[in-house]
C-alpha cells in the first residue's frame, strides 16, 4: 500500500515538474516555437514521458493555462477574504492579481502572451477561457457589493471587464516597458480611480 502511495505521488511531482517547465518554455520561447522536447529537456525527463501526462502541446496549453489561473485565484481568494466590504475585495483583487503574478515573470509572461491565441486554437478549444473564471469571480463581488450599498447600481459584468482587462493590460505594459515602468505606482492610480470614479 505504501509502494502505491509513492508511485502516486511520484507521478503527482512528475506532472507538476512538467507543467512548470512548460509554463517557462511557452513564457521564453513563445507557444508556436516550442517543442515537447524543449518542455521535457527543461522537466529533465524524456520526451515521451510527458505524453504520459498529457496528450499533446494543446492539451499541455490548456492544462498549464487552467491550474496556474486556477492556483492564483486561490491564493488571491485567501488575502482579500477578510475584507471589510465587497467593494474593497474587488480593489484588493487588482493588486493582489498584480502581486502575484510580477512575482514571477515567466507567470505574467505566459498569461499575457499565450491567452491571446488564434482563432484556431479556441475552435479547436472552445473551452480555453482562462480568464473566465476571474470574471465570474469579480462579476459576483460586485453583485454582492451593490446588494450590501457599498457601491452603487452598475453592470457587474461589465465592471468585472473592466478590471479584468485593466489588469491584463498593465501586466502586459509591465513586460514590456521593464524599468521604465512604474508598476506600483500604476496599480496604485488604477486603483484610486476604480474607487473615486472619474467624476470631479
Amino acid at each position: 500500500m505504501k509502494k502505491v502511495s509513492q508511485r502516486r505521488i511520484s507521478r503527482i511531482d512528475k506532472r507538476q515538474r512538467i507543467l512548470e517547465a512548460a509554463i517557462s518554455v511557452f513564457a521564453n520561447k513563445g507557444y508556436s516555437n516550442a517543442t515537447i522536447a524543449d518542455v521535457a529537456k527543461k522537466a529533465k525527463i524524456a520526451s515521451g514521458t510527458v505524453y504520459l501526462y498529457f496528450q499533446n502541446k494543446d492539451d499541455l496549453l490548456v492544462k498549464c493555462m487552467h491550474e496556474l489561473m486556477d492556483s492564483k485565484l486561490t491564493e488571491i481568494k485567501a488575502e482579500i477574504e477578510n475584507s471589510p466590504s465587497a467593494r474593497e475585495a474587488i480593489y484588493l483583487f487588482f493588486v493582489k492579481h498584480i502581486e502575484l503574478f510580477t512575482k514571477n515573470p515567466d507567470f505574467a509572461r505566459f498569461m499575457v502572451v499565450e491567452i491571446r491565441q488564434s482563432a484556431e486554437f479556441y475552435e479547436r478549444y472552445p473551452s480555453f477561457n482562462p480568464l473566465n473564471e476571474y470574471i465570474e469571480y469579480v462579476q459576483a463581488l460586485a453583485e454582492k457589493a451593490v446588494l450590501e450599498k457599498s457601491m452603487k447600481d452598475l453592470d457587474p459584468r461589465a465592471l468585472a471587464l473592466l478590471i479584468i482587462g485593466a489588469m491584463d493590460l498593465t501586466l502586459t505594459q509591465w513586460l514590456i516597458g521593464g524599468q521604465t515602468f512604474d508598476l506600483q505606482t500604476m496599480t496604485d492610480n488604477i486603483r484610486m480611480i476604480l474607487r473615486l470614479g472619474t467624476t470631479p
